[in-house]
C-alpha cells in the first residue's frame, strides 16, 4: 500500500502539462498584430518557461483616434470579459517605463508622442502578455 501511495504522490507532483486553451490576441484599430506578441504559444511542463500551472490569457486591443490619442482595453481571451486593475508597463525607447493600471472597464490611455518599444500586461492568474514593437511601428489612425 505504501508503494502505491509513493507512486501516486510522484505522479501527482510531476507536471506534464502540454496543452493550452485560447491564445492571446493583440490588435490595433481592428487589425491583428499577433506576430508582435512575445512567446504567444505557452511552453507548459516541468522545466519549461511557463511551468506547470496553465493560466488564463490576455487580449489587448488598441485604438488610435483622429487626434492620435491611444486607448487600450484588456480582456480575458476566453470569456471576453474586461480585466480591471491589470498592470500595464509601457516602455519607450531609452526612457523610464510608464506603469499604470486598467480602469473598471479594462481601459487605459497611452501617450502617442513617441514610439512605443514594448507593452507588458500583468494580472494575477494570467500569463504575462508582452507586445514588442521594437520601435518599428508607430501608432497612427491609419
Amino acid at each position: 500500500m505504501k508503494f502505491l501511495t509513493v507512486i501516486l504522490l510522484i505522479f501527482l507532483s510531476s507536471c506534464t502539462a502540454t496543452r493550452y486553451g485560447v491564445l492571446p490576441n493583440f490588435s490595433i484599430n481592428g487589425k491583428n498584430y499577433n506576430k508582435l506578441i512575445e512567446n504567444r504559444i505557452p511552453d507548459y511542463g516541468d522545466g519549461n518557461a511557463d511551468g506547470c500551472i496553465v493560466m488564463q490569457e490576455i487580449d489587448l486591443t488598441l485604438t488610435v483616434d483622429s487626434n492620435s490619442n491611444v486607448m487600450g482595453i484588456i480582456k480575458d481571451s476566453e470569456t471576453n470579459k474586461v480585466i480591471n486593475a491589470a498592470e500595464i508597463t509601457t516602455s519607450y525607447n531609452k526612457q523610464n517605463p510608464l506603469v499604470q493600471y486598467s480602469n473598471n472597464d479594462g481601459g487605459f490611455e497611452l501617450s502617442n508622442s513617441r514610439p512605443i518599444n514594448k507593452i507588458i500586461i500583468n494580472y494575477i492568474g494570467y500569463r504575462t502578455l508582452e507586445v514588442n514593437f521594437g520601435n518599428k511601428i508607430y501608432l497612427s489612425n491609419d
